[in-house]
């Protein structure tokens, strides 16, 4: 590393893209209430959550600058300073040491996700499998009614239109 290169701080960016629909899926791990939660209630909740994220992202990048400017005041020292290689070093390591536990963390996460994600879908499908075995379930019984009541109403009729007294139409 050349003595005249400035230390330029490079962001890390960490993006997450969440659906209204998972929303209601994370509630629970991000604090929210663990209830159902309407789709009225969930595009308010998800809202609420954007607004909060933005403020927290102004923060931080407030909190960036101030840390840029006195970076900037600390450097224009350092400049007059040598940096030795003895000093630089120790910190270089510290910070790949750093950056590879926040890529593992990521992937972790990331992985968190992808599972999560896929249980709820296996639990669409069984959901959907359910409800159309429901759904046969319920004409199955919608039509062994129908037949009870045709042979009820039929018997009904045939018990009406024996004649009296006898043997009631019965062979012996």
């Amino acid at each position: 590393m050349a003595e005249n290169e400035p230390l330029s701080p490079k962001p890390l960016v960490l993006r997450v893209e969440i659906s209204a629909e998972q929303a209601s899926s994370l509630a629970p791990l991000l604090g929210a209430r663990s209830e159902a939660v309407s789709e009225a209630d969930s595009e308010d909740v998800v809202d609420a959550r954007i607004l909060e994220l933005r403020r927290w992202e102004s923060d931080l990048d407030q909190r960036e600058a101030e840390l840029a400017f006195s970076l900037l005041g600390a450097r224009s020292e350092a400049v007059s300073e040598a940096v030795s290689e003895e000093v630089v070093e120790p910190r270089v390591l510290e910070l790949r040491r750093r950056e590879s536990d926040l890529d593992e963390r990521e992937a972790k996460f990331e992985a968190d996700v992808q599972f999560r994600e896929d249980r709820i879908e296996r639990w669409r499908t069984e959901l959907d499998e359910l409800e159309q075995t429901l759904d046969r379930r319920e004409r199955d019984l919608v039509s062994y009614v129908d037949q009870l009541q045709g042979v009820m109403s039929n018997s009904a009729d045939a018990w009406w239109s024996r004649p009296a007294g006898g043997d009631g139409g019965v062979p012996h």
